[in-house]
């Protein structure tokens, strides 16, 4: 299961400088994540141990299936093989019917040994071979009956082994939904707080530099005054020369206008808008098919029933849960089967196919274009999957060819 890093979130909210209660907010938001971790890591092992009874059900189902068609063949073999034998024997002894051909098969007591040997001797060769025969069907269904009892008893223990583990998963899916949304709360309510730290943090830099520039201000003010005042004072002192020495004095030297350099100096406090927001939207890129909670397995080849192998990925999820286009593109189709369940095909601007089945319901529709990360369908257990944990059977066909193992690209595009 893959849930988003909460720090990831807000750490570009904060200010540089971190305050107390900034640090404060880092570790409680560390906390929320090592729990996610937690239940993702719990969550992981349970759709493992689901996945693996799957495979395991399927491979005892069709040793089971094959028994079954294999012993319907031997039993019909072996009854008429017993029609001909003991009508045989009638044949040979009319009006005998103390010993019918199982007991005559069979017998194991003196006299059945002997009425055997006695029948034997009258056989011809023929007649032999086709006991023979038939002994050898009898002794291969009573083997194969034999393994079918030991095998549907297995079966039966995988099946509520299997039933045990979907229930287990099924509530570990229940508890990380309400998780989920608990969490998705506190990190709007963390985001919001790192928000208001953030402006808290720029509005003291904005008061700090409006400050800094009253400050030289008020400098460059009384530089002027003071320039001025001697200014004054030189005037003054070549007046009373002037007077004294009967000459003029040289008219003092101009003094530029404005007091001091300013060079256009403002610097503006270096805000940069915050910088980038990181988003959801990724333009041409993927987005994970499920929503949160999810959690998947690489079962690309896992045995199926019926002889199949398992050719796509299961992304487990809560019942009814969101499922998203994984790509721009077009819905291709909507239909329903009874082994896909509900079934949709995207097919994306990248010429990839994506197939979805065992949806709950459809909310594209055919022909309909989406974008990445549209609510497309919802999630369940249609088709043959009804009963197991809720899924989505996800499978990629580049170019909308044959399915290649999609667990690496989901594994990169959902974590």
């Amino acid at each position: 299961m893959t849930f988003v890093c909460v720090w990831s979130l807000v750490s570009g909210l904060l200010p540089v400088a971190a305050q107390p209660d900034e640090e404060a907010l880092r570790q409680q938001l560390e906390q929320v994540e090592a729990e996610q971790a937690r239940l993702s890591s719990s969550l992981e092992s349970a759709t493992a141990r689901v996945d693996d009874l799957t495979a395991r059900l399927a491979e005892v189902r069709d040793r089971a299936d094959a028994l079954r068609e294999e012993l319907d063949v031997l039993e019909r073999r072996e009854a008429k093989a017993r029609k001909l034998m003991d009508r045989r024997v009638v044949q040979i002894y009319k009006g005998d019917r103390g010993n019918d051909f199982m007991a005559f098969a069979t017998g194991t007591s003196v006299s059945e040994l002997s009425s055997r040997t006695h029948y034997l001797s009258a056989l011809t060769r023929d007649d032999a071979q086709q006991f023979e025969q038939a002994t050898a069907l009898i002794t291969t269904a009573q083997a194969r009956r034999a393994e079918l009892a030991q095998v549907d008893a297995r079966l039966d223990g995988l099946s509520r082994e299997a039933a045990d583990a979907q229930a287990a998963l099924d509530a570990q899916f229940a508890a990380a939904g309400r998780q989920h949304q608990e969490l998705t709360a506190e990190v709007q309510r963390r985001r919001e707080e790192a928000r208001r730290l953030a402006a808290e943090a720029q509005a003291r830099r904005q008061a700090a530099a409006a400050a800094a520039e009253a400050e030289e201000k008020a400098r460059e003010l009384a530089a002027a005054e003071t320039a001025e005042r001697r200014a004054a004072a030189a005037s003054r002192s070549a007046d009373r020369a002037e007077v004294a020495s009967g000459s003029p004095a040289p008219a003092p030297a101009p003094q530029p206008a404005g007091g001091g350099s300013s060079g256009g100096g403002s610097s503006g406090g270096g805000s940069s808008g915050g910088g980038s927001s990181g988003g959801a939207s990724s333009g041409g890129g993927k987005v994970c098919p499920q929503a949160n909670p999810r959690s998947f397995t690489d079962t690309w080849g896992a045995p199926r029933s019926g002889g199949r192998t398992h050719q796509g990925t299961d992304i487990f999820g809560v019942r009814g849960g969101n499922v998203f286009a994984i790509v721009s593109g077009t819905v291709e189709w909507t239909r329903t089967s009874g082994i896909s369940g509900l079934f949709l095909s995207l097919r994306g601007n990248d010429g990839d196919t994506y197939w979805y089945m065992h949806l709950q319901d459809f909310v594209a529709r055919a022909g309909q274009r989406v974008q990445a990360g549209q609510l497309i369908a919802h999630n369940g257990d249609t088709g043959n999957a009804r009963g197991s944990s809720p899924h989505i059977h996800f499978e990629y066909h580049p170019g909308g060819g044959g399915a290649v193992n999609p667990y690496p690209m989901l594994k990169a595009v959902c974590g």
